[in-house]
């Protein structure tokens, strides 16, 4: 077991003043519990630090060894305790946002950049990957926060719902395969609605698989097929593709995710408001 800090300034008054009673004095401690916590010391180190007598302590070989290391070791115990107080009260540190790569495209542009002009200390570290993935990562503690789509529930994470979106079928103008079906086959909202299509309609004869969705619009920008697309991955201003008519629609919702017990400092409490401003 790692010895307390307490502990050590408490061997290092003795060390200073070889007197158990002169010492407690000072640290405004019993004597007992002094000698208590050079026991626990010992006993941490598995050794002895002092040599008792009737006219007070001295110090071991190993006591003499301690006392020159403990004292570099509270200077940078004192030293991290400060920079961690610093970074608990001020907008600093580095932290991790997961995002599917599609997601980022249309959110983190919207916050980044002022963020990192106001906040020359803050840093953010991007991750990308499913929604699924993210939200594991974010349960895990491996990310400090997601912006996903369709969050399952947790009972450890808080779910802010920031953007609606719409997943639905979509051509170009000038469509030259529309028996040809474009797709990432294992979003949820894929299967969903590819059970949909096949009651309304059957004929489309071959399908193109990306996990990219914007491979995807591009292909049926150039004609390529038909394409399950979210209306944020397609654009607003995008004048190329037209959503067909009485096609299926899933509903998506972007989400931002964070640990309820995440511990919380000045900087992820920005972080986690400047993010939720994306639903307004």
């Amino acid at each position: 077991m790692l010895p307390s800090s307490n502990d050590i300034q408490y061997f290092l008054e003795v060390a200073k003043t070889l007197n158990l009673s002169r010492s407690a004095e000072r640290l405004g401690v019993t004597q007992p519990t002094l000698t208590l916590a050079i026991k626990r010391l010992e006993s941490s180190l598995g050794v002895s630090l002092l040599v008792r007598s009737k006219t007070g302590v001295t110090l071991t070989r190993h006591g003499e060894s301690f006392q020159r290391e403990s004292k570099k070791f509270l200077e940078e115990w004192f030293e991290l305790k400060s920079k961690i107080i610093k970074e608990k009260d001020d907008i600093r540190g580095i932290y991790s946002i997961g995002v599917h790569p599609s997601v980022a495209l249309y959110t983190v542009g919207d916050f980044l950049p002022d963020l990192y002009r106001k906040h020359p200390h803050l840093e953010v570290s991007l991750f990308h990957d499913s929604s699924r993935i993210v939200t594991e990562q974010v349960i895990s503690h491996q990310l400090d926060m997601g912006i996903v789509v369709n969050p399952v529930n947790h009972p450890d994470l808080v779910i802010i719902k920031l953007i609606s979106d719409e997943v639905t079928l979509w051509e170009s103008l000038n469509n030259k395969n529309s028996d040809v079906l474009l797709c990432d086959p294992d979003l949820t909202q894929t299967s969903s609605l590819m059970q949909k299509i096949k009651k309304q309609r059957n004929d489309f004869k071959r399908i193109i698989h990306s996990d990219n969705l914007e491979v995807l619009r591009d292909l049926v920008e150039s004609g390529a097929g038909v394409g399950i697309l979210p209306g944020k991955v397609v654009g607003p201003s995008n004048k190329k593709l037209v959503s067909l008519e009485n096609a299926p629609v899933f509903k998506d919702n972007i989400c931002l995710i964070y640990r309820a017990d995440r511990v919380k400092t000045r900087a992820s409490e920005l972080l986690i408001s400047t993010i939720k401003k994306l639903k307004q």
